[in-house]
């Protein structure tokens, strides 16, 4: 098993392209998309500070209610996108969840692979 980061040449960039296309649309059926576009709300009158705070604040109760959704209350679609984070040679088994789940966490924290995934998105 290799998993999506390091794969390189064209086999990385046709699996990146494949998996961005299915990872779109999970994230769009789990209802994920709306989550990120949920933004603080303002007054218009709210100090850089408070402007600041507003954001931050927004954008971890987003991330938090993200994770919940993906991992608890949609975790059965998410199993299901796990194994576009690997490619399995010839012969190979599918490893179970938790292997899958680690590949995609190295993924997700991997700089190089979210600026290419972004731009694909």
């Amino acid at each position: 098993m290799r998993e999506i980061i390091e794969l390189d040449g064209a086999e990385y960039l046709s699996h990146t392209y494949k998996f961005a296309e299915l990872y779109k649309q999970y994230l769009k059926d789990s209802g994920a998309t709306d989550i990120v576009k949920r933004r603080a709300v303002l007054t218009g009158n709210e100090t850089k500070e408070e402007l600041a705070k507003k954001i931050a604040e927004q954008g971890a109760k987003n991330a938090a209610d993200m994770v919940k959704l993906l991992y608890d209350e949609k975790a059965d679609m998410t199993e299901k996108i796990l194994p576009l984070f690997v490619v399995l040679d010839d012969g190979e088994e599918m490893p179970p969840t938790r292997k899958l789940a680690s590949a995609m966490a190295h993924a997700l924290n991997n700089g190089d692979f979210m600026d290419f995934l972004q731009s694909l998105m």
